[in-house]
């Protein structure tokens, strides 16, 4: 499978890709609109403002995990009714996971953080910009004005525009999902007897 996890994803930015190439998209609502009318489907369009700023409560946290960035291979697996969270530095079969399940906060406060000052010099980079577009006349007039208007409206503290993760839904034990999903099990029943299907190759005669 590896490889071949994100195919997909792959192949829908580049049916967005080939359309955007024919389009002009000199503003967000045009990129939006553009993005809904790339495939046949009901496509939901979503530009997303601000984020809750989890790194900033974590940190603030006793306990919070810090060498984060050292090993190599994670894991998160079910122990009877927990979630087990390990680590260890390569993906070898000989050594154990080290478990560091204790170390993750038990819950996430409201998240709510400051401007990202790298967000705010690139904002005031783009103000620069826009009077540039203006006087080489590379946008019309209207769509100068929007750009103005956005780019000071990033300036501004705002709401996360996502759930917060203590909202999100979550996942049924996976037995119980499993049976209650018939369409799910005859897939994988008709898949796994196409894997035992022996291929056999014939000359075709003229």
């Amino acid at each position: 499978m590896v490889g071949h996890t994100h195919e997909d994803v792959d192949q829908m930015f580049s049916c967005v890709a080939k359309h955007l190439h024919r389009q002009e998209t000199p503003t967000l609502p045009h990129l939006h609109q553009a993005l809904k009318q790339t495939v046949n489907k009901n496509v939901c369009v979503h530009h997303m403002d601000a984020v809750h700023d989890y790194r900033q409560d974590v940190l603030g946290r006793k306990g919070a995990i810090s060498g984060i960035s050292g090993p190599h291979h994670f894991i998160l697996k079910m122990s009877g009714q927990d979630v087990v969270l390990g680590f260890k530095d390569w993906p070898d079969s000989g050594t154990q996971y080290e478990t560091i399940t204790h170390l993750v906060p038990e819950s996430i406060g409201n998240c709510v953080g400051s401007l990202n000052q790298n967000v705010v010099a690139q904002v005031n980079e783009m103000a620069d910009g826009v009077e540039k577009w203006k006087e080489a006349g590379r946008l019309a007039s209207v769509d100068i004005e929007w750009w103005r208007t956005w780019l000071a409206d990033m300036l501004q503290s705002k709401p996360a525009s996502t759930m917060h993760a203590s909202s999100l839904p979550r996942q049924p034990p996976l037995e119980a999902s499993i049976r209650n999903q018939n369409d799910l099990l005859d897939a994988i029943e008709k898949g796994a007897t196409k894997e035992k299907k022996k291929s056999i190759l014939k000359i075709k005669k003229k």
